[in-house]
């Protein structure tokens, strides 16, 4: 869950999207400002889904701040109250052109209640597109609560829920050093990660570790819309070092995929001065190409190898 006050949180994503989707659970105390927004690099153009100041919401068109050009559509017929849920989604197609050109939607606990289709004949640069997502509150001492965040290049999820599986006992290979006594997945069930504090280590390629990951509630029903692995990782000695992400279910194992989700040939090259995250988001399963199923993912075990 993420609670917004002055500081807004933002994404900045791998590369330039000239379609993005995004969707949040969404529970504010005022109508102020916007709820979801992307921006991208040429001209700081921003698309949000934007507060009227009564409950009822519209889309505004932004360009700062060379441009000053602001642009709204026309308020949605539909309104919410404050200090209640909401599941927000927004869909946006920018065309730079020129002239600058966006095609949007927007749905509420999965019905759509506001469309756009909107041009501006005096802003525009070939290439533009999205490259940044962010989520707003209204300021002035109030705040907005979001919870459940996805973001796709093209699909609405829905109102989704997401839940996080942590480690909880060894898996196929252990090869990595625990830095003190004790099973390695103990040193990475992190809640949340606690850097040097507890670590597994890896002095030369080719070494594995995998890891067996809590279940799925069981009480769970309905589609899984996709699963994100983080490795969190930092380089300790001096030279090059590099790592890719290990998935294993029902016996059969898959290396993280060199190009795929921008990860360079060799792997993921880890920082030498701060813990950072090593990022694989699968929307359809890398062991059959449909969607994921529980049973799949409960016999699923994540790990790590050095490639470099």
């Amino acid at each position: 869950m993420i609670g917004a006050a002055l500081d807004f949180p933002s994404k900045t994503l791998d590369q330039d999207y000239t379609t993005l989707t995004m969707g949040a659970a969404y529970n504010t105390q005022s109508f102020a400002n916007a709820i979801l927004y992307f921006r991208n690099v040429i001209n700081d153009v921003q698309f949000s889904l934007f507060h009227v100041g009564d409950g009822r919401l519209r889309f505004r068109f932004q360009a700062l701040p060379g441009s000053p050009i602001s642009a709204l559509s026309a308020p949605s017929s539909y309104v919410i109250n404050n200090n209640r849920w909401y599941y927000f989604e927004m869909q946006a197609t920018l065309d730079g052109g020129p002239p600058a050109h966006v095609v949007a939607s927007a749905r509420v606990n999965g019905v759509e209640f506001l469309t756009w289709d909107y041009t501006h004949a005096s802003l525009g640069a070939a290439g533009m597109a999205f490259r940044y997502v962010t989520m707003e509150a209204p300021g002035g001492g109030l705040k907005a609560t979001y919870d459940d965040l996805y973001v796709t290049d093209t699909e609405f999820l829905g109102d989704v829920r997401i839940g996080v599986l942590y480690p909880n006992a060894v898996g196929d290979s252990s090869a990595w050093t625990p830095n003190s006594a004790g099973a390695n997945y103990t040193k990475v069930m992190e809640h949340p990660a606690d850097d040097n504090v507890t670590y597994v280590a890896a002095a030369s390629t080719g070494l594995k570790d995998l890891y067996n990951l809590d279940d799925i509630d069981p009480a769970f029903v309905g589609t899984i819309k996709g699963v994100q692995a983080l490795w969190c990782v930092v380089k300790s000695d001096e030279g090059d070092a590099a790592v890719k992400g290990l998935w294993k279910s029902s016996g059969t194992e898959i290396v993280q995929a060199s190009g795929h989700n921008f990860l360079p040939p060799n792997g993921y090259y880890p920082s030498a001065t701060s813990y950072l995250y090593n990022i694989q988001t699968e929307r359809k399963s890398l062991f059959t190409a449909a969607d994921w199923t529980k049973t799949e993912i409960n016999a699923l075990q994540l790990g790590i190898t050095r490639t470099v």
